[in-house]
């Protein structure tokens, strides 16, 4: 019920348009007007009509497949209208899909190669001197930020059991509620790496700039090129329906291998409407993986970010009003309530829940915390009673969650603002007061402990395969695919991930850029999730 009909059947809502409906029907009375005079024999007739049943009761039972799959995978189905507006989806075999998509993966590679071409390896330093600020000298170290590494461990559950909720108590089920935890993500994004390069590199010249992006890319891109393959290779083994969000649109797949759903997060027109989301782009061909596409985008412009913050916010009056700045406008799509960006709406062709210039707003405010916690007079920095404040806000802010999803009604329709980004501003310059001076409240504690801390390091790599690991899980065992096995299984495979691809990976690109190891975990771990 509430599925789209196959279009050979008589009844049943009609699938999103990419024209008109008036259009449609006229074209379809026309076609029908040839045909009627061009009928001679009642046979023929009679042929066809048995054909289009037989037609009709294949396509009856692939969509009772599908109702059964998605089901089991707890999506809730809706009814597409004529209303609907989407573009055309591409019309192309799975296969063609798949040579496409490598294509467009083999041309990112054909122009991050000349990168390292243009970028010069640090010249060797005698023992004991220090390297250029712009080739990554050692600094004096900076302490870990252990509490977010932890804060970064539970929410990646979170949002593993948001996308699978198979096995877990009724009464926990309320307090699953998706798309906040996004908000954090972003803010971190953008607070670690300025907390990281602050006080390492002065200003990025072209050659420092490329070296960082390149590492950034290195370390995200593989991963993410990896679940889409893997997620490919599912479909074609398990047979499972060629359907969205899984499979289709087709479209999504060659878009998404060059990281373009960050800024074409468009509806698409699919054969059916099983899910309010089916048909985004960014929804497509591993879902989870707009998050990584807003994150390297973002890491590309993160240099002349840094630049300009080098520049303009020496002052602490400065860096707090860009803040509360880049805040109110963020907050500016969902105030307005644009209906032609409605989540799954009639008019929803364009969705600002992943669109990256709206993220970046939220990646720019990290940016800014991390820059006026460096502002601080050293006298506040040296406070022992940071991890005690760091309790505090952590409360405030979930409250501020709670007030969020249900006074507010909050929710990822739209553009995905949750009026959280302040809180998790305070909630990263706090994290890192408290860094230096250790101890603290019992959140700070808890949030610090060595499981929670050792965990983050894979929580990426688990991060952007869940998906896919949950999808195979249930087609072998569907016992598998519930609480806690799925979270476990899901960590596992992250693990395996980070450390036989993600980890190799990044140590030849930093060999052949001339990286020194000096960083320390919260440097390369804790911008992503």
């Amino acid at each position: 019920p509430g599925f789209s009909a196959p279009r050979g059947s008589a009844s049943g809502p009609l699938p999103p348009r990419a024209i008109p409906c008036k259009m449609k029907i006229f074209l379809r009375g026309v076609l029908i007007a040839v045909l009627w005079t061009g009928s001679t024999a009642s046979t023929d007739s009679s042929r066809s009509n048995s054909g289009a049943l037989r037609s009709h009761r294949s396509a009856s039972l692939a969509v009772e497949k599908e109702v059964d799959f998605l089901a089991e995978l707890h999506v809730q189905p809706v009814a597409a209208t004529s209303d609907d507006v989407c573009i055309p989806d591409w019309k192309a075999s799975l296969k063609f899909v798949g040579i496409a998509s490598s294509l467009c993966v083999a041309l990112v590679f054909a122009m991050i190669i000349p990168c390292f071409m243009v970028v010069r390896r640090p010249p060797a330093t005698p023992s004991g001197a220090s390297g250029s600020r712009n080739d990554d000298a050692p600094r004096p170290k900076r302490p870990t930020i252990s509490s977010l590494d932890g804060m970064r461990t539970i929410l990646v559950t979170y949002v593993v059991l948001i996308h699978n909720k198979l096995g877990v108590p009724q009464e926990a089920l309320p307090l699953i509620v998706e798309g906040w935890p996004m908000q954090f993500f972003f803010v971190l994004s953008g607070f670690v790496l300025r907390y990281v390069y602050e006080g390492k590199v002065a200003y990025f010249d072209t050659n420092s700039a490329v070296k960082v992006v390149i590492r950034r890319v290195a370390r995200l891109a593989p991963l993410y090129w990896i679940s889409m393959a893997f997620t490919f290779i599912f479909i074609l083994v398990s047979g499972v329906p060629c359907s969205a969000p899984l499979c289709r649109p087709f479209l999504a797949w060659p878009a998404n291998s060059l990281f373009l759903q960050a800024f074409l997060p468009v509806r698409v027109c699919v054969n059916k409407d099983e899910w309010i989301g089916s048909g985004y782009m960014q929804f497509g061909a591993n879902g989870s993986g707009w998050f990584t596409a807003c994150i390297i985008w973002m890491s590309i412009c993160y240099p002349g970010l840094h630049n300009l913050l080098t520049k303009y916010c020496k002052s602490q009056l400065v860096c707090i009003a860009a803040i509360v700045l880049v805040l109110l406008c963020r907050m500016v799509p969902e105030g307005l309530h644009p209906l032609w960006s409605e989540y799954g709406g009639p008019r929803g062709v364009l969705h600002l829940y992943s669109f990256a210039p709206m993220r970046l707003l939220e990646f720019i405010a990290g940016m800014l915390s991390a820059q006026a916690v460096t502002n601080l007079p050293e006298r506040l920095k040296e406070w022992q009673y940071w991890g005690w404040v760091f309790d505090f806000v952590m409360a405030a802010s979930l409250g501020g969650v709670y007030v969020s999803l249900h006074y507010v009604k909050a929710d990822a329709r739209i553009s995905g603002e949750y009026y959280l980004s302040s809180c998790w501003c305070l909630v990263c310059a706090v994290a890192a007061l408290a860094a230096k001076h250790g101890g603290g409240g019992p959140m700070h504690r808890a949030l610090s402990s060595w499981l929670l801390v050792t965990l983050a390091k894979y929580s990426y790599a688990t991060y952007i395969s869940h998906g896919f690991t949950s999808a195979a899980l249930m087609w072998m065992d569907k016992r598998t695919v519930q609480f806690p096995w799925s979270v476990l299984t899901v960590w596992l495979v992250g693990y395996v991930l980070t450390i036989w691809m993600e980890q190799p990976v990044l140590q030849i690109v930093e060999r052949q850029l001339g990286f020194r190891r000096t960083a320390t975990p919260s440097d390369t771990k804790a911008a992503t999730p």
